[in-house]
Parts: structure tokens; sequence; C-alpha cells
């Protein structure tokens, strides 16, 4: 992981603990934060070099390690904080590149159970479809519907081989075509052809 280039900076934090320093002290404690953020703890060697000789006041912002070397604690905290934070959205990113989406299942209904319906080779209907329609149409004018689909989805263009194997209930509208041609037949009294 590459070295990080920041660190968050609070202001107010910053004014307030600055208030008594001069210009030249606020200029030497920003070097050393920086330098401490850059290389790690400071040595005496290197806290002198940047402030000149020994300021009580700007040592004063800084603790020594078991090494003897110099650390603002505040800082340290920040560093750590924002490299815990960094590694933590780098491992997030690494893991959702890693994992495979999981393919979608298709939602499938369960099969509908047809019932046999006698003289018919195509309509699929249901046991509780074909009750409605009893009982919405009556006996007459449903077996003459069933009649009328079953002669459509037994020709053989492409729109009536693809609605085979369905349930055909929505097939049994009061403004749908199988009911006006029933009604028709029902008239004339005759039945439907069967010789396709």
């Amino acid at each position: 992981m590459s070295k990080d280039p920041a660190f968050l900076f609070y202001s107010a934090d910053f004014q307030i603990g600055t208030e008594d320093m001069t210009d030249a002290q606020v200029g030497k404690y920003i070097r050393l934060m920086c330098r401490q953020h850059l290389k790690g703890h400071i040595t005496e060697e290197h806290m002198l070099k940047i402030c000149g000789t020994y300021d009580e006041e700007i040592f004063e912002k800084f603790v020594q390690d078991e090494s003897g070397s110099y650390y603002n604690e505040r800082l340290e905290e920040e560093i750590i904080k924002r490299r815990n934070y960094s590694q933590s959205r780098a491992a997030n990113r690494m893991g959702k590149a890693k994992e495979e989406p999981k393919p979608k299942k298709p939602r499938k209904k369960p099969a509908a159970k047809f019932v046999q319906i006698p003289e018919c080779e195509f309509v699929c209907l249901t046991e509780d479809g074909l009750q409605k329609i009893f009982d919405k149409w009556g006996r007459d004018k449903a077996q003459r519907m069933i009649e009328v689909l079953d002669e459509w989805l037994g020709k053989c263009s492409d729109t009536a081989i693809k609605a085979r194997n369905k349930d055909h209930y929505g097939y049994f509208r009061k403004d749908g075509w199988v009911s006006t041609r029933a009604d028709e037949l029902l008239k004339r009294g005759t039945k439907v052809n069967y010789g396709i």
C-alpha cells in the first residue's frame, strides 16, 4: 500500500492549541507534524534541526516513545484511523471483486394441473378455471367456447402453436373473440367444424 499523502487537519483544534505560539513556532510545529506523517517518529536530532534549538513550547506538544523518538499523540491517532479506514475500504472493494455474482434463478410457477376435457385435444384449463367458466357462461355456451378455442388451437398457425400447453382461462372473456364466435354458432345451432 502506498504512503498516505495526507492527514486530517482540524483547524479549530489547531488554532486553540497554538494560540500562545509565535508565527515562527507555529511554522516549526507544522513542519514537525509533516515530518512525523511522512517519516514516522522523529529523533531528537531532527527535532532540534527543525526547531534550531530546544523550544519547550514546541517540544511539549510531542511525547517520547520507548526508543526516545518524539511523536504527536493526536497526529498518531489520526494517521492510524485513516490507515485503518483506507484498508477497510480496499478490503471491501477486493471482497466485492472476488465475489462472483450469483445467477438469478428464474421464478418458476408451480406447474398447473390441467383437467382432461372430453372431446378437447388442445384446451388447457385447471379444475378451478373450468368450474368458473361453467358458472359464468352456463353449460351450453361454455362448452361451445371450449370447442371454438380447441379448433383454433388445433390449427397449424404460429400463433396457435405458441398458445398451446398453457392455461387458456384468459381466452374466456366477455368481449373476446372466443365468446363472440361461440354466440354466432349458438344462434345458428351448428357445431364447430373439426375437419381442419
